[in-house]
């Protein structure tokens, strides 16, 4: 599939979305999916840190996302290794999520285990959208994003979406 490219003008842009373990207090990041400039989604699985409490496993959230623990086991990539690709791709630009209260969470759970920081800022997808679309268009882009590039509850599928939705507030305009 041919994905096209932001022009010029929003050439720093990037979404991110996370999946978890669970939405509780101690969960942690299971995957995260990436896309810069309007680029192909890419995402990975994230293998646990020895330190993150299996407790914080959801079944209910396993359904959701369809993740099992042993496809972390197999094929995850260690926290650091995530940590040093989003860190190369990610450096310096303004990264956007829908849900920055959660994603905000996983991110900085991930980096921890490492003791560091991220070389990226996470910013609220709405603020984006705001700067140059108004409330009704972003609705109607929503709308429209949902029916081609549905969220799946897996990282790069919701990244996709976020893509679609920031193409179709720049269509409106």
């Amino acid at each position: 599939m041919n994905v096209e490219r932001w022009p010029d003008s929003r050439a720093s842009i990037a979404f991110l979305d996370f999946e978890a373990s669970g939405l509780g207090p101690y969960s942690w990041p299971i995957e995260v999916g990436w896309s810069v400039n309007g680029g192909q989604p890419k995402s990975v699985l994230i293998r646990p840190e020895p330190s993150w409490s299996m407790d914080s496993w959801d079944e209910q959230a396993e359904r959701v996302h369809g993740i099992e623990m042993s496809d972390l086991q197999d094929h995850g990539l260690s926290p650091a290794d995530v940590c040093e690709q989003l860190d190369a791709e990610l450096a310096g630009l303004s990264v956007y999520t829908d849900a920055p209260e959660f994603d905000g969470y996983w991110l900085a759970v991930l980096y921890a285990a490492l003791e560091r920081q991220p070389t990226f800022r996470l910013l609220y997808m709405d603020e984006l959208l705001a700067s140059f679309c108004d409330s009704l268009r972003i609705f109607l882009a929503k709308t429209r994003a949902k029916a081609i590039a549905p969220p799946t509850h897996r990282a790069a599928e919701d990244v996709r979406y976020l893509n679609e939705l920031y193409r179709q507030c720049l269509e409106a305009n």
